[in-house]
C-alpha cells in the first residue's frame, strides 16, 4: 500500500491510478534491488542501508551515550550522532577521516574544528513532500529508508527563521489540495523544499 510518498488525490474508490494499479498487481512496495551499470546486476539497496547502520553502531560502541535532545532522533534519517556527547562525535569523526585517508597518506593528521554552536547552524536544508494517512507532509527521509518520510514540526538544526519557513509552506501547500509527488508514478505535485538563510544578511 502507498502510504508513505503516495497520494490520494480522488477517483474511484478513493484512490489514485497508480496505487489501484500497484495494488491490482500486488507488487512490493520496496524494492530489493536498483539496477547497476552492469547488465544482469542489482544492488540490494536495503542491505546497504543496514551494513551501514551496522558500522555505524560499531563505531560509536566504545563512546557513552547520552539522551539525543532531538525527539526525531532514531526515526529521522538527518543526524545519527546526537546520542554522542559534542566532543564525542567529534573524535569519531576524526577517526572516520583518518581511515578514509588512510590508504592514501598514513601519516596525515586532519584537525577537526569544532562549532561555537552545534545547533540551528545550517544555512539550507532540503525537505521531501509525502503523503501520511491522507494528509501532506513534509519532511526528512526516514532513517534507512528512501519510502518513508518524518513530517517534522522542528528541526534543531536549522535556525528558527527556517522552521517558520516550512512550517508555512506546508500549510499553504496542505490548505491547495494539490498531491505530494509520488516518484513510483511520477505523478503529482509538490515534491521538494528547499530552503536557505543567511547569517549575514
Amino acid at each position: 500500500r502507498l502510504a508513505d510518498r503516495g497520494h490520494d488525490p480522488g477517483g474511484s474508490g478513493g484512490l489514485s491510478r497508480c496505487r489501484r494499479e500497484l495494488d491490482q498487481s500486488h507488487q512490493r512496495l520496496r524494492p530489493r534491488g536498483r539496477r547497476t551499470d552492469h547488465p544482469g546486476q542489482a544492488l540490494d539497496v536495503g542491505r546497504v542501508f543496514e551494513q551501514r547502520h551496522q558500522q555505524l553502531q560499531h563505531d560509536k560502541a566504545p563512546f557513552a551515550k547520552v539522551e539525543a535532545p532531538c525527539v526525531y532522533f532514531g526515526t529521522c534519517g538527518g543526524c545519527n550522532l546526537q546520542d554522542l556527547a559534542y566532543a564525542d562525535q567529534l573524535s569519531l569523526k576524526t577517526q572516520q577521516l583518518l581511515q578514509a585517508f588512510r590508504p592514501i597518506d598514513p601519516s596525515l593528521t586532519i584537525p577537526v574544528v569544532p562549532l561555537d554552536d552545534p545547533w540551528r547552524y545550517r544555512n539550507k536544508a532540503e525537505l521531501t513532500f509525502g503523503t501520511s494517512d491522507g494528509r501532506l507532509t513534509l519532511g526528512y527521509h526516514a532513517a534507512r529508508s528512501f519510502w518513508r518520510l518524518v513530517d517534522l514540526e522542528d528541526c534543531l538544526l536549522l535556525p528558527n527563521a527556517m522552521v517558520r519557513v516550512v512550517r508555512d509552506v506546508r500549510q499553504l501547500a496542505q490548505q491547495s489540495n494539490l498531491p505530494a509527488y509520488d516518484p513510483r508514478c511520477h505523478e503529482g505535485f509538490f515534491r521538494y523544499l528547499i530552503v536557505r538563510a543567511s547569517h549575514e544578511t
